[in-house]
């Protein structure tokens, strides 16, 4: 299904919440809303999706904690008073995610607590 189709399914759908019962284009309208709303249901809304006990693909944690890191470093220097707060925030966040992202490969993880 193209984004052309889609696009006209949803102006279809709003066309129809406008139109009155007696409108000459109503019948035309509800039969290609029905084709195009069946097709999208079959192609997205059926699609398999990955089983639940599967795990996803190994996220990129490294990435993201260096890039909270320059966030941090970006509001010490944009808001100095915030300094002591962001440091005691890193000091939990870190060692929590590294611990568990690491403790994921030797198998000894725990889900990080609040």
């Amino acid at each position: 299904m193209e984004p052309k189709d889609i696009r006209q399914m949803f102006r279809d759908a709003a066309d129809l919440r406008k139109m009155g019962p007696f409108d000459k284009e109503r019948e035309a309208t509800e039969a290609r809303f029905a084709e195009l709303s069946e097709r999208y249901k079959a192609e997205y809304l059926s699609a398999p999706t990955a089983p639940r006990g599967e795990k996803p693909a190994q996220p990129e944690w490294k990435a993201v904690l260096q890039y909270l890191a320059g966030v941090f470093q970006q509001m010490d220097a944009a808001v100095p008073e915030t300094a002591p707060m962001n440091k005691a925030a890193w000091a939990v966040i870190a060692p929590a995610v590294q611990k568990f992202y690491e403790g994921e490969k030797t198998g000894e993880n725990e889900s990080p607590r609040e």
